[in-house]
């Protein structure tokens, strides 16, 4: 990847924080989803059997498209085939989390030697001039 053009910095800006929300979001809906089968079996209220469907289905939905944009980042970064190799691995929950922590603290460390300010969930492409 160019790094050294802002085109460059504000692709990788927004593959990072796509990615980074993205995650943030899967975790969210699986959290809720989890409480939700567990309400559901407490009570009368509903079958945990439905529950459990949606909650295997965004599971395996969101998980996929999570291994798609770390694909994006690790190209994005200029990592032909570890990009692959990442997409693949990605698919493993457990190894999802590590490949991201990598990937963030990648592009984390090449839009900081750019003088790009990156906050918690990545930096702004608006924000790249």
């Amino acid at each position: 990847m160019e790094t050294e053009s802002r085109a460059g910095l504000r692709a990788l800006a927004r593959a990072h924080r796509t990615l980074l929300n993205t995650y943030a979001l899967a975790l969210f809906a699986i959290v809720g989803l989890n409480i939700g089968v567990a309400v559901s079996r407490l009570g009368p209220c509903g079958d945990p059997t439905a529950f459990a469907s949606i909650l295997w289905f965004v599971f395996v939905v969101m998980s996929i498209w999570v291994a798609v944009l770390i694909h994006a980042l690790a190209r994005t970064l200029g990592m032909r085939f570890a990009a692959l190799l990442c997409g693949l691995l990605a698919l493993v929950p457990i190894v999802t989390f590590v490949i991201l922590c990598v990937l963030s603290h990648k592009a984390t460390r090449v839009l900081k030697a750019a003088g790009v300010h990156v906050g918690p969930m990545g930096a702004h492409p608006e924000d790249i001039a």
